[in-house]
This record gives C-alpha cells, sequence and structure tokens, in this order.
C-alpha cells in the first residue's frame, strides 16, 4: 500500500497532506483512471496486490509517466 502526495516538500504530518496541490492529483487520478488498470484512491492510498499482473503495473507506470511528460 502506498500514497502518492502531490507537494515539493516531505509530508510528515497532517498539515503537510492536507496542504498538498489537489486539483494535481485530480488530473493524476483521473489519467490513470482512463489509461491504467490499478485502483487509485485519494487519501485512503493506493494498493498493489497479487491480482495484478505485470501487464497491469506496466499499464499503469506507462501511463503515470506519459502524466509527467505532457506536464
Amino acid at each position: 500500500m502506498l500514497t502518492l502526495f502531490m507537494t515539493d516538500g516531505a509530508v510528515t504530518n497532517f498539515d503537510d497532506a492536507q496542504a498538498c496541490d489537489t486539483e494535481r492529483y485530480g488530473a493524476y487520478f483521473r489519467h490513470l483512471l482512463d489509461r491504467a488498470s490499478m485502483s487509485r484512491r485519494p487519501v485512503r492510498g493506493d494498493v498493489v496486490s497479487l491480482s495484478h499482473t505485470d501487464e497491469d503495473i506496466d499499464r499503469t507506470v506507462e501511463a503515470a509517466g506519459e502524466l509527467s511528460r505532457d506536464g
């Protein structure tokens, strides 16, 4: 399980998490929903499980890379 925060600094407490760029995360969330099969859940985190295939993970990594290249 992991959680991604859109911020320029470290997230070490609740205030740091609240200060993250939610619009940027929303764009990321929608992009991955459109292009990848792995679930994205704001706040609760992301879960990678044995039900995800190598192809699922590769597709998700590629989709995240597309967004990074496109801005």
